[in-house]
């Protein structure tokens, strides 16, 4: 089932969006300090997130690891995760996955 999210969800995505095309490297993206950035650990170590809302997040994979994480050029977008209570669902925002 494909869920929708909301458009208020969608601008703040967006804007994330064009910070990171903007930026020249992923540390220069986290250093705007957009959405409150934290690295996820555990299962999700080596993703960040970002808040869209209170309960809501937008969660980034960087293509590099390690030290090379702040100078990474590339980012796949993994979704949109709604951490709220016990729900903790991921929202894919493309087809493909």
């Amino acid at each position: 089932m494909k869920r929708r999210i909301p458009a208020k969800w969608v601008r703040i995505v967006r804007k994330h969006i064009d910070r990171l095309r903007a930026a020249e490297n992923f540390g220069d993206f986290l250093k705007l300090n957009p959405g409150h950035p934290e690295a996820l650990k555990g299962k999700n170590r080596g993703e960040y997130s970002l808040r869209v809302t209170g309960n809501v997040r937008l969660i980034l994979l960087p293509v590099d690891s390690g030290d090379a994480v702040m100078i990474c050029e590339e980012i796949e977008i993994e979704g949109v995760l709604n951490i709220n209570g016990l729900l903790n669902e991921l929202i894919c925002l493309n087809s493909g996955k």
